[in-house]
């Protein structure tokens, strides 16, 4: 059930973090592309904004040269100059200054003059009298021009003198606000009043009050929308802007749009073979798991089947055993060392065999059960009061005519008399499949040593030989089960690759571990096993 769960929860990730990782791409590309849509609209808007500012810049132009013309035709006398603009009917646009001290020379102060002039004193006091007229003059004329514009405000709006610098004159002459207004609109486009979804904008020239001047275009904004884009005109009416406001506003949305159903498609596309390929993965690791299940439930069974027969096997080969007389202990040269008529070697020595395969096989069986367990997580541990050393050395006693055949001399060396709780099937079983390992592999050593000790709760053993030892890098890898440092034939040495697997589990249910420590000759096993203490009665 956890390995299903961890797959489940695996196959959930590989749908869940590609789409996710593909999400956030595909958001950070619709805002990139939403930022460079817009930069691009507003661009296209500003062009247009300075095509209108160019058209307003040539009427200004026109309007330039018109005013000029008349300053330059303006006579020197004041008499002339008010016969000549009355005739013209300019009498009320025009002043004239002395360049040198800036004093006015026209409209003549201290004489009558009209109402029309006396207003037009009024509304250009600031600049005749206020120093503005004889700055702009000097200024033009440090950049070597001799006309040019100044403006002021009068009654909430802009006004602009053309200015000319003549001899020791200075002439002035006013384009009037209306007549710029009024003759500023046929250089703009016309205004629509009908609805036309070709044009769906609205550009407004404003003031510098923030009034509207003129305004063209179908699109109506709503109240308070900020318009799209802003523009400031050209000098000399630099205090007046253009605003955009736009349906295009909405157009980097409306491409996006494209892109990002696209990018949808594309998400539910890339979902639906995740999740395809999940559930093929899914099926196949749940048919395997199903068959290992299977294949672990047929070996278990087939234990359990061959534990009783094999039983009976050793309890005969040992009842054989005492029908013949024979010491179990004795190996084959004392067996024909006996000068015994009653004892048949030969019959005795086939009751050898049969036993010790029947041991081999039964420690194999236990095994394989033990792993089946682990395998279904029902592996446990059941202490009792025990004694550690007596354990090891009946597992000696067990072992120790198989060793000493393979030319393996056991040695021990126990420090671990207390009576303890501790499992002794469980302890028995891994140092079992310790010691079966030096039979196979570590035979050439000649010795193995089983060493014992006990500090508070924890009780250590000391597993070593003196074989050819186990490499660095598969220390840790010879606990996974099935894994084997060699698998060829040529070895000569056969086995599960499920002992040390089941060795270090028992180790670790047992509240310690199992692990290779460094040894100068062979291979080490440090087990450590949780062994509290039996209390004893005052």
């Amino acid at each position: 059930m956890p390995s299903s769960r961890r797959m489940v929860a695996l196959l959930v990730a590989m749908v869940v973090v590609p789409l996710v990782a593909l999400g956030a791409l595909g958001a950070r590309l619709v805002a990139g592309h939403r930022r460079a849509a817009k930069h691009q609209v507003t661009n296209l808007i500003e062009d247009r904004l300075r095509e209108v500012d160019a058209n307003i810049g040539r009427f200004m132009e026109d309007q330039e040269n018109a005013l000029l013309k008349l300053a330059e035709a303006v006579p020197l006398e004041v008499t002339d100059i008010r016969m000549q603009l009355r005739r013209e009917r300019r009498d009320a646009d025009v002043l004239v200054t002395e360049l040198a001290t800036g004093r006015l020379v026209y409209p003549p102060p201290g004489r009558p003059i009209s109402e029309d002039e006396h207003d037009l004193l009024e509304r250009t006091r600031t600049v005749w009298e206020g120093g503005a007229l004889a700055d702009a003059v000097r200024s033009g004329q440090r950049g070597g021009v001799d006309h040019g514009w100044v403006g002021f405000f009068h009654g909430g709006g802009l006004h602009l003198l053309l200015w000319w610098a003549h001899g020791e004159r200075v002439v002035a002459i006013e384009l009037q606000r209306i007549r710029l207004l009024s003759e500023l609109v046929s250089y703009l486009p016309a205004t629509a009043t009908g609805s036309d979804d070709r044009t769906p904008y609205r550009t407004t020239l404003v003031d510098a009050s923030g009034a509207t001047v003129y305004q063209w275009g179908a699109y109506e904004p709503a109240p308070g929308e900020a318009p799209v884009a802003t523009f400031s005109l050209s000098p000399p009416l630099s205090a007046w802007t253009l605003r955009h406001f736009s349906r295009v506003s909405d157009l980097p949305t409306s491409l996006s749009s494209t892109l990002e159903f696209n990018l949808i498609v594309m998400l539910v596309a890339v979902a639906l073979a995740l999740v395809a390929l999940a559930v093929i993965l899914f099926r196949i690791r749940t048919r395997e798991m199903k068959i290992a299940s299977e294949r672990v439930t047929f070996v278990n069974q087939v234990s359990h089947e061959l534990k009783t027969p094999l039983t009976n096997i050793r309890l005969y080969a040992e009842l054989l055993t005492g029908h013949l007389g024979l010491d179990p202990d004795l190996d084959e040269e004392e067996l024909a060392e006996l000068d015994d008529p009653d004892v048949d070697v030969v019959a005795s020595r086939y009751v050898g065999v049969i036993t010790a395969e029947s041991q081999r096989l039964s420690r194999l069986i236990t095994n394989v059960l033990t792993f089946a367990r682990g395998q279904e997580g029902r592996l446990e541990v059941r202490p009792s009061k025990r004694v550690v050393d007596d354990i090891v050395r009946a597992t000696r006693a067990t072992f120790g005519p198989t060793l000493e055949q393979a030319g393996v001399a056991v040695k021990l060396e126990l420090a671990a008399p207390a009576v303890v709780h501790v499992d002794a099937d469980a302890l028995e079983q891994i140092l079992a499949n310790l010691l079966n390992n030096i039979e196979k592999y570590a035979r050439s050593g000649g010795e193995a040593r089983i060493a014992t000790s006990q500090a508070g709760d924890t009780t250590t053993l000391r597993i070593s030989d003196k074989g050819p030892g186990i490499p660095e890098a598969q220390r840790e890898r010879i606990f996974e089960p099935f894994h084997r440092i060699s698998d060829k034939l040529s070895d000569g040495v056969s086995g599960t690759g499920i002992g040390l697997d089941i060795a270090r589990r028992l180790a670790r249910l047992h509240g310690g571990d199992l692990r290779v420590v460094e040894s100068a000759v062979g291979a080490a096993f440090e087990l450590t096993i949780h062994t509290p203490r039996e209390e004893v009665s005052p």
